[in-house]
């Protein structure tokens, strides 16, 4: 009976190691958004240095959905702004103004939201 036992700990011990390790392989999920954001936050440039803010918008929609950053958002305010979403854009910038901690970015929010977006 002892070897019995033995043998099914051994094969318990396998098991649990190859979930284990099959779970250590896989991406998490947060990574997997995150590499997702960043790379609808590229394209999102890409629209926005093209001048195609309708594309830029959405690009820079989906990224914070799936990974919310203030650099997304402060881009996806610019486009709004383009767009003559002027209330959006502003409530975007002032959002950044008052969270944001890059010096730079905070200060060019506050400025955007003082303009009125």
């Amino acid at each position: 009976m002892r070897v019995g036992t033995s043998v099914g700990s051994g094969a318990l011990v396998l098991v649990l190691a190859s979930i284990g390790s099959a779970a250590h392989a896989q991406p998490s999920a947060a990574s997997q958004a995150s590499t997702a954001a960043g790379a609808l936050f590229d394209k999102g440039r890409q629209y926005l240095t093209a001048g195609k803010y309708a594309e830029a918008c959405a690009a820079f929609e989906h990224s914070q959905q799936l990974d919310p950053q203030l650099g997304t958002l402060f881009n996806l305010a610019t486009c709004n702004a383009h767009l003559g979403k002027l209330a959006t854009a502003w409530g975007e910038f002032h959002d950044i103004a008052q969270r944001d901690t890059n010096k730079t970015r905070r200060a060019a929010a506050a400025l955007a939201a003082m303009a009125g977006g």
